[in-house]
């Protein structure tokens, strides 16, 4: 189930990174986290099929955590860190495909902060 899951995953992440600017934030400071909230949605929907059962979605809590927290650890073991570049800043966290979407993040996500893209873009080249 995991491993159908994980397959599921990397579909929506592919969708995700054409449908917006070619980053996915995973900021700590993030209320809502794209892979996370991936994460649970495909294990609660594989789980607890009908939404509307609540008894079911209340008997399945528990697992629905412990899964999701595995299908995350996978989604970033086998498809982020493989198929994407990451970047880090101070608790600032996201994955893109190239500089271009990483300078897209860093303008949209810390334009207040004395970030000298062109040194970043130097110092990607040099890991890339």
């Amino acid at each position: 189930m995991i491993e159908k899951l994980l397959e599921i995953a990397r579909e929506k992440i592919k969708e995700e990174m054409a449908r917006d600017a070619g980053f996915i934030d995973d900021s700590d400071d993030m209320p809502e986290r794209f892979l996370d909230c991936l994460a649970k949605e495909l294990v609660e929907k594989e789980l607890v099929p009908n939404k509307d059962d609540i008894e079911l979605y209340y008997e399945k809590e528990g697992e629905i955590e412990d899964l999701s927290e595995e299908l995350l650890n996978m989604i970033k073991e086998e498809i982020m860190s493989k198929e994407y570049n990451s970047y880090g800043n101070d608790g600032r966290y996201c994955y893109y495909k190239d500089k271009r979407d990483l300078i897209a993040w860093c303008l949209t996500w810390l334009p207040e902060e004395t970030m000298n893209l062109r040194e970043e873009y130097e110092n990607l080249r040099i890991f890339l």
